[in-house]
This record gives C-alpha cells, sequence and structure tokens, in this order.
C-alpha cells in the first residue's frame, strides 16, 4: 500500500473553522480527500506535527488531536492484542520485519516550536 504523509497544514485545512472562502475551500477539498482516498493509503504524521497540532496556541487542537488519540490508541490495542500483550514478542516481530525490509533506519534532528510572542 502506497504512503502517504499528512503535514500539519493538511490537519488544520480538516478542522479550520475559519469563514473565508479560501479557508472553506482547502476545508472541504481536504476533508473530500481524506474520505475519498484516505483508506487507499498509508498515512502517516512526524512527532513534530503531533507536537505542532497539540501546542495549547493551535485552535483546533482538540478537533485535530482526538480522532488521531483515538485512533492511535485503537492500533495500539489490535497490536497489543496479536502479540498477546508481550512486548518482547512484538519488539522481535518488529525487528524480523526490519530487517526484510532491507530499508535504512532514518534519524532526524528534533525540531523545536519556535516561542510566539
Amino acid at each position: 500500500m502506497p504512503s502517504v504523509y499528512l503535514e500539519t497544514s493538511f490537519v488544520s485545512a480538516c478542522v479550520t473553522t475559519r469563514k473565508d472562502s479560501a479557508s472553506v475551500y482547502r476545508r472541504r477539498t481536504s476533508i473530500e480527500w481524506w474520505n475519498s482516498f484516505g483508506m487507499a493509503y498509508q498515512l502517516f504524521v512526524s512527532q513534530e506535527v503531533l507536537e505542532e497540532l497539540s501546542h495549547a496556541k493551535f485552535r483546533g487542537r482538540k478537533q485535530a488531536m482526538d480522532p488521531l488519540i483515538d485512533e492511535i490508541r485503537a492500533i495500539r490495542a489490535d497490536i497489543s492484542a496479536r502479540y498477546g500483550n508481550d512486548v518482547d514478542r512484538l519488539c522481535r516481530h518488529l525487528q524480523e520485519a526490519q530487517r526484510k525490509q532491507q530499508r535504512p533506519i532514518v534519524s532526524r534532528k528534533t525540531k523545536r516550536l519556535r516561542k510566539v510572542g
């Protein structure tokens, strides 16, 4: 399954309450894409996006984070159940899957949010 990276602007567009025509258009097209194509891709966000979306200054924080957190918790519960809630068994599976994919591990420096104001 192909993967798509969702950045903060996409999620922000989905939850905006702005009434100007550009914001309304971005919200409508983003939600249409999500509803039409979201299940066709493995969607992911970075830790930085999660930090931005959960930042106290972000007005759409609750609308953006609640569905993500609920989905993450459901996925975590499903994965845990598949491995008998055994962390060691899950880690062995993930290490084996990573070895089979033969992809390099990419590690990026964490970017801190700039203080506003």
